[in-house]
């Protein structure tokens, strides 16, 4: 019979089959800084923080401020229809 040996089983491929086995299930990649994902606070609890915060995804939105009152196509009918702002637009562009 020919000798068997043991080898031991590499720890990095143990993690990036758990790694996979947790894609399968829930979906996610990875945990570090995803989409959607915040960071959890890292600051002590003395440290109070900003009151106000970007919701989650904020910069993901494809349409440019869409919560915005005025957006650009308002801006645009206001540069073309206004004659005062277009003289002034020409009196900044020569000086």
């Amino acid at each position: 019979m020919t000798d068997a040996r043991e080898r031991p089983i590499d720890p990095g491929l143990v993690r990036r089959i758990a790694g996979g086995i947790r894609y399968i299930v829930s979906g996610t990649a990875s945990d570090w800084f995803g989409p959607q994902a915040p960071q959890p606070p890292s600051a002590p609890p003395a440290i109070a923080g900003r009151s106000f915060d970007f919701p989650v995804g904020f910069n993901q939105r494809t349409t440019p401020r869409p919560d915005e009152p005025i957006g650009f196509p308002e801006l645009r009918a206001l540069a073309d229809g206004y004659d005062l702002l277009r003289l002034i637009d020409i009196l900044v562009k020569r000086f």
